[in-house]
């Protein structure tokens, strides 16, 4: 089973993270190359979090 994976990235180290989008890695591939693959290498940082292990407290497209 897949694993989806939320990217953030920055390109100065202080301008803060701002999420990209998702990766979703198929088990054994590299979560670092499928993150580069879909939004590049031109990063300071390229963050890929585990969406499970995520906790979102505010979200943009949260129904409330």
């Amino acid at each position: 089973m897949n694993q989806t994976y939320t990217v953030f990235a920055r390109k100065e180290s202080q301008a803060a993270l701002t999420r990209l989008g998702t990766v979703s890695v198929a088990p054994g591939k590299s979560v670092e190359d499928a993150a580069c693959a879909a939004h590049g290498e031109d990063w300071l940082e390229l963050v890929a979090i585990p969406e499970s292990d995520m906790s979102w407290t505010i979200r943009e497209d949260d129904a409330r």
